[in-house]
């Protein structure tokens, strides 16, 4: 009877988490070690709330919960595989920072997912050369050097993607080389009736702007180029056109009010620089003088 309240208990607790968070993040736990689990739970503690447990569990809480908020029916097919569900009123962002900030590196085992090209590169291996038909089955050249193995140049073990099998999991291990590495993994988020792809949290506000100018620049440039307005091309235009409107009004009998301005501060600037002109006009004369004075032989001392 006791395990029955508490599964009641459970069941409301989930219900609950579900009408009051209006956003979701879907994240994959393949792999994810109990001491990681715990440490995401402070991480997200004050920030979001984690409900994982068998997906029928969590379905059947589920459509409870869809009798009051349709909107939640779209995240019913989400639920399936080792999936675990955080959800949130907050920041999605700085959600998912907190979920995949703890990551293990792992040693390959068979079945693994390549999560990215694992390579090896050309390295001494330190392994003894009865190990070097085990290298020409997986197609990579070697050398012998001073009694020990070494790979000549680098070579493709798996593409992102492909699973990693004996073959490739038994070299990786020989090498002592670690191309794992396995935490929480962000797939889908649902926020407020709509879902779309968790790399979109990755995108933050500077780099929406930074993309958004750039938009908006490539805007102007063409607009500009095939003398089609745009409201991108409209301060650049309005900017020329003011620059041809005081070219031709200093151009010619009618002035207007900032030409005026701008002819009276540019006499006012050149007025200090008349006299000091004629003095360096006069000095030059007089130097002048002199010079010619010499060369006709009328110096003070002849």
């Amino acid at each position: 009877m006791a395990t029955k309240e508490s599964k009641l208990c459970l069941f409301s607790r989930v219900q609950e988490k579900f009408r009051k968070n209006k956003k979701i993040i879907f994240t994959n736990i393949d792999h994810v070690q109990s001491i990681q689990m715990h440490q995401v739970r402070q991480d997200v503690r004050g920030h979001g709330e984690i409900v994982m447990g068998k997906n029928t569990m969590i379905k059947k809480a589920l459509r409870e919960v869809i009798g009051d908020i349709p909107e939640l029916e779209k995240i019913m097919p989400k639920i399936k595989g080792n999936i675990c569900l955080v959800l949130t009123n907050g920041d999605l962002c700085a959600l998912k920072k907190a979920l995949t900030k703890d990551t293990i590196k792992t040693r390959a085992k068979i079945g693994f997912v390549a999560q990215k090209d694992i390579s090896v590169p050309p390295m001494p291996t330190g392994l003894d050369p009865k190990h070097t038909a085990f290298f020409q089955t997986l197609g990579i050249s070697t050398k012998v050097m001073k009694g020990k193995i070494e790979i000549v140049k680098e070579v493709l073990l798996a593409k992102k993607g492909e699973k990693i099998g004996a073959s490739t999991a038994e070299l990786l291990n020989m090498l002592d080389l670690t191309a794992f590495e396995f935490g929480m993994t962000p797939l889908e988020v649902y926020d407020s009736g709509e879902m779309f792809p968790a790399e979109i949290l990755d995108v933050d506000e500077e780099m929406l702007v930074s993309a958004l100018e750039g938009s908006i620049r490539e805007v102007a440039a063409v607009s500009l180029a095939t003398g089609h307005a745009s409201v991108a091309s409209v301060p650049h235009l309005l900017a020329k056109s003011y620059r041809d409107v005081l070219a031709v009004s200093a151009g010619s009998a009618y002035k207007i009010e900032a030409v005026e301005k701008m002819l009276a501060a540019a006499q006012t600037a050149a007025a200090p620089a008349a006299p000091a002109a004629s003095a360096a006009k006069e000095a030059a004369k007089e130097e002048s003088e002199e010079e010619s004075d010499e060369e006709m032989g009328l110096g003070m001392f002849d």
